[in-house]
């Protein structure tokens, strides 16, 4: 009966967490999409051959040959690019990582009830980022499930088709995220200290140096990114700034859910400490005799590698390690955190401490929905805007983009995509709202509004009678130059979310207007507030608003 509970939670978790994605989800590309896919599906003269030579291309700091050739087979069976449907992909590698799972924990009698716990840690929304967009899906997602299966079949040993499958899963990681390479060190420590002979030590050292050498293969130095980059020197000479980063980093999905960063530190100190224990014990005193623990023991090391080179490399700033898209990682820290200590204490007591810790994590990480919602929202208008503008607007606010890929660049890449056929977006206006946004306000008041005045934009509150979120409801902010529409940001509560579950229409009465300070916007603008009441779209005057002009990167707010 415990099991069944358990394969009962395990579907419903899953069932959910798809179910969230793609309801919400759509196919409008979003931040690096526009480099990594659509830049690289019209370089090469539209053939497939010369577009393959371009697979490889260094983009950042990474490799992300993955991405692409994903991209690329998909845009070669069908014609066309649809970004909602690559992201899609790139979360199958999370299904990926529930079947290594189960592949352990099936020897327990409740094994379902394990993998339930590992499956609420893992599918929680925090890393809502790496289901925005195409590429960030392809590569921050598919990147641990391969890495988590290349350990795998690492620690199962010589045995032919393990050690071969484990070739060919390292170089997929290591040309999807640039973290792979810490594969081959790991690599190379195993085989040592398991005394698997010279033979597989020379070949491992062969493979290790021929990856290594066409990864770096006319490398150039990364651009600046969202964040910066730390310098890697002062890092170094600051151990103390480099160990708040490296335990943050560890515990972000902590954060996440209201602890303070004090108490990350501590819980990241102690999980630390704990890894570092059971690295030890699996190396040193079981010898690596117990195929499971190798392959916690390798992820662990994977982990905390991978905590220290985000830490040395992006620690400018303890906000840094909170990155939406990183927090991956952490989920997994809980998981095999979890997994290991089954190994040493009484199963159905250590699993009975993580399913309540489990279940309070997930429930406290449900505003992260919200999250998704209201980015794929603002998605929606950004697109619908870039559509009122004949296609040529450059402004700072959403569909863009990143440092190296500018919003005058995303837009050019974008136009060039529809105009080929290579893409077909979710952005079409009906006739009566474009109707609505040419019309002058014709209500004096309907709503009301509080507006504050942020370091990087203006946040206007407004209190409005229930209406439902779904229809078209926005801001539109009209200048003499620029027509931009601000999506309405809401907290949906657990009661919305199973009520969009069923089926049914959510509504609410207070929203979020999000107004970008900006180097490209910038002006004096009169804003309106359009909603629809009874299926009728009503529109009336806000108030006139200055929009700074505030240099900044192109980011997403």
């Amino acid at each position: 009966m415990t099991n069944i509970l358990g394969f009962f939670i395990l579907c419903m978790t899953n069932g959910l967490f798809v179910f969230f994605v793609m309801d919400f989800s759509l196919n409008i590309p979003f931040y690096d999409d526009f480099d990594s896919i659509g830049t690289f599906i019209l370089s090469g003269n539209n053939a497939f051959g010369s577009r393959l030579f371009h697979v490889f291309d260094q983009y950042a700091e990474h490799r992300i040959g993955y991405t692409r050739m994903i991209s690329l087979l998909y845009f070669s069976l069908f014609g066309k690019l649809n970004f909602m449907h690559l992201i899609w992909v790139g979360l199958l590698g999370l299904l990926g990582i529930q079947v290594l799972i189960y592949s352990v924990v099936q020897k327990f009698r409740y094994a379902f009830v394990a993998l339930s716990i590992c499956s609420l840690f893992l599918l929680n929304f925090q890393y809502w980022e790496n289901m925005m967009s195409a590429m960030t899906a392809l590569q921050n997602i598919s990147s641990p499930f391969f890495s988590l299966a290349a350990l795998y079949f690492l620690s199962k040993g010589t045995l032919k088709w393990n050690r071969l499958i484990t070739y060919l899963v390292v170089v997929l990681t290591v040309f999807t995220s640039g973290n792979g390479v810490l594969l081959l060190p790991i690599g190379l420590i195993f085989i040592m200290f398991s005394k698997e002979g010279n033979r597989q030590l020379y070949l491992w050292l062969l493979f290790a140096f021929g990856l290594l050498l066409i990864y770096f293969l006319n490398y150039q130095k990364p651009p600046v990114v969202f964040g910066g980059r730390s310098n890697i020197g002062d890092m170094l000479m600051n151990p103390v700034s480099l160990f708040e980063n490296f335990t943050l980093f560890l515990t972000s999905v902590f954060h996440g859910i209201g602890f303070s960063f004090a108490s990350c530190f501590v819980i990241g100190t102690l999980i630390f400490g704990y890894m570092t224990w059971f690295i030890y014990q699996g190396v040193f005193v079981l010898k690596m005799k117990h195929a499971a623990m190798n392959w916690y023991f390798l992820v662990f090391i994977f982990l905390l590698g991978t905590a220290f080179l985000v830490a040395l490399n992006r620690g400018g700033g303890l906000e840094n390690m909170l990155f939406s898209r990183y927090k991956i990682y952490s989920s997994l820290v809980l998981v095999f955190v979890f997994l290991s200590a089954l190994e040493f204490g009484k199963p159905k007591a250590i699993a009975s401490v993580f399913f309540i810790l489990a279940i309070y994590f997930s429930y406290h990480s449900l505003p992260f929905v919200s999250t998704l919602y209201n980015h794929f929202n603002e998605l929606k208008y950004a697109a619908k805007t870039y559509e009122l503008n004949n296609r040529s607007w450059k402004g700072i606010y959403p569909p863009f983009t990143t440092n190296f890929t500018n919003a005058e660049n995303a837009s050019r890449v974008c136009q060039i995509l529809i105009s080929k056929g290579y893409y077909q977006g979710d952005w079409g206006l009906r006739n009566s709202e474009k109707q609505i946004l040419g019309k002058d306000s014709i209500q004096a008041v309907c709503a009301s509004f509080t507006q504050k005045s942020l370091t990087y934009h203006t946040a206007i509150d407004i209190a409005v009678a229930p209406m439902p979120i779904d229809e078209f409801s926005c801001v539109q902010m009209q200048s003499s130059k620029n027509l931009v529409l601000l999506p309405l940001k809401v907290n949906l509560s657990p009661k919305d979310l199973l009520k969009r579950v069923m089926g049914m229409p959510i509504y609410a009465s207070s929203f979020t207007v999000i107004v970008p300070k900006s180097n490209v916007d910038h002006g004096n603008y009169s804003l309106s507030f359009i909603q629809t009441k009874n299926g009728i779209l009503t529109k009336c005057k806000m108030m006139d608003l200055q929009v700074p002009y505030f240099e900044t990167p192109q980011f997403h707010n």
